[in-house]
């Protein structure tokens, strides 16, 4: 039998450990702490889940951008703009592993290698010419 899928709110679950309010306090709690208290670092989403004791399934699940009582998405935001801003930061001073923070701002901020191809001299490529030699080498 499959278990019965509890909507948020719902008076059959349990309930929610955080509202709007002080899901934002948390955040901003956190905020502090990595920028200017005893544990200055790195601002990261799965350090901020364990700092507010919730898995971080929860930050997907209330990133909803709905409005509802159960939208964290405003306060979600904020955390991956700092964490952002955060790899960046400490990426530039060395403070980070070059490899992790690359990996990191690809493959959780849609950061992008870009690559230019000119021609000589700087020169915009207005197209390829491809040239096929036939080679006869017996031996």
């Amino acid at each position: 039998m499959k278990p019965k899928q509890l909507k948020p709110g719902s008076k059959d679950g349990r309930p929610l450990k955080f509202n709007q309010k002080t899901f934002e306090e948390a955040v901003e709690s956190y905020l502090q702490l990595r920028k200017y208290g005893k544990e200055k670092g790195p601002i990261t989403i799965l350090d901020f889940c364990c700092y507010a004791k919730i898995d971080k399934a929860f930050i997907y699940d209330h990133d909803r951008g709905d409005g509802t009582p159960y939208d964290f998405s405003h306060s979600i935001n904020t955390l991956r703009t700092e964490a952002e801003r955060s790899l960046e930061y400490f990426g530039l001073l060395g403070k980070l592993n070059p490899a992790m923070t690359i990996f990191c701002l690809k493959n959780n901020f849609k950061w992008k290698d870009r690559q230019e191809l000119t021609g000589a001299d700087g020169q915009q490529l207005n197209g390829v010419q491809v040239e096929i030699i036939h080679s006869t080498n017996e031996n």
